[in-house]
């Protein structure tokens, strides 16, 4: 879901994107997919780059969310597909947000403290083998350390449980919120 504060929606003047106080209590609407006002919302200042904005902006993980939970609900997941074979890294940094490691590969790993560089960059190296990425999964990240108390302060966690309530659990299965978090 293409989404902006809809308190926003008549004076755009810009995102604080590190203002996580900003996210409490906010309310999202859904642009339409024509819209021609993408450039008025976080998104527009994502970058490609593990340092980048997004890093620690709440706004763009919340907006990147909503965009996940709207193409789930209008089943176009085949938006996010990026091929049908692994992609190799070619030992380029990338982020580890969810990543599995076959355990014999576990037992020789060595973190030195950057985890994410020593994971796709260093040990791929050291092995001879490359870091590749499973373009047919989807997996979606909640939040990192910086990102979280404006996240928390959407109803995204909501959503997420809505739908799985709806759409996966069996109904002796249902999730309910976690204490302290909504």
């Amino acid at each position: 879901m293409l989404s902006y504060p809809t308190h926003l929606a008549d004076r755009y003047t810009g995102w604080n994107l590190s203002t996580q106080a900003d996210a409490i209590g906010l309310e999202w609407s859904r642009l339409e997919r024509t819209s021609r006002n993408l450039h008025k919302t976080p998104i527009a200042l994502g970058t490609y780059d593990p340092f980048g904005p997004a890093w620690t902006s709440w706004a763009l993980a919340a907006q990147q969310h909503y965009s996940l939970l709207a193409n789930l609900e209008d089943h176009t997941l085949d938006r996010y597909s990026i091929g049908d074979r692994p992609w190799n890294m070619q030992y380029g940094r990338y982020s580890i947000n969810f990543v599995a490691i076959k355990g014999s590969t576990v037992q020789i790993l060595e973190i030195h403290g950057d985890d994410e560089s020593d994971l796709t960059e260093a040990m791929p190296k050291k092995l001879g083998k490359p870091f590749l990425l499973e373009t047919r999964a989807l997996v979606s990240h909640f939040s990192f350390g910086p990102q979280s108390k404006g996240i928390l302060g959407t109803d995204l966690l909501g959503r997420y449980r809505g739908f799985a309530n709806e759409m996966v659990c069996e109904s002796g299965n249902q999730k309910f919120p976690w204490t302290g978090f909504e």
